[in-house]
């Protein structure tokens, strides 16, 4: 039996990798299979590292990393059943404007 909350997290995630996918500046590793979906803007893993940083400094938004294929990547575990793909929109135009000063 099919859980909604799961199959909307999931769906989520792949609305999210199609809007992504629309951004030149970003990359992503997979296309999501579940609620995860790892992506990163052009830069060395110690830049991603950095983006993290200062995301979680300002405090609007929650991004993990993780290392795939010897390459870092920011993290979305969507979890949160409130979350969107504005949600997600406004998170990447924060990193943009992160990225974008250094």
């Amino acid at each position: 039996m099919s859980d909604p909350y799961v199959e909307r997290q999931n769906r989520l995630a792949a609305a999210a990798y199609d809007y992504l996918a629309t951004l030149d500046t970003v990359e992503l590793a997979v296309a999501p299979q579940s609620n995860i979906l790892c992506f990163r803007l052009s830069g060395s893993d110690a830049h991603q590292l950095d983006l993290r940083k200062q995301v979680l400094a300002r405090g609007d938004f929650y991004v993990t990393s993780t290392q795939f294929q010897g390459t870092r990547w920011l993290r979305l575990a969507l979890m949160n059943p409130e979350t969107t793909v504005d949600d997600i929109a406004r998170l990447l135009d924060q990193l943009l404007q992160l990225h974008a000063t250094e």
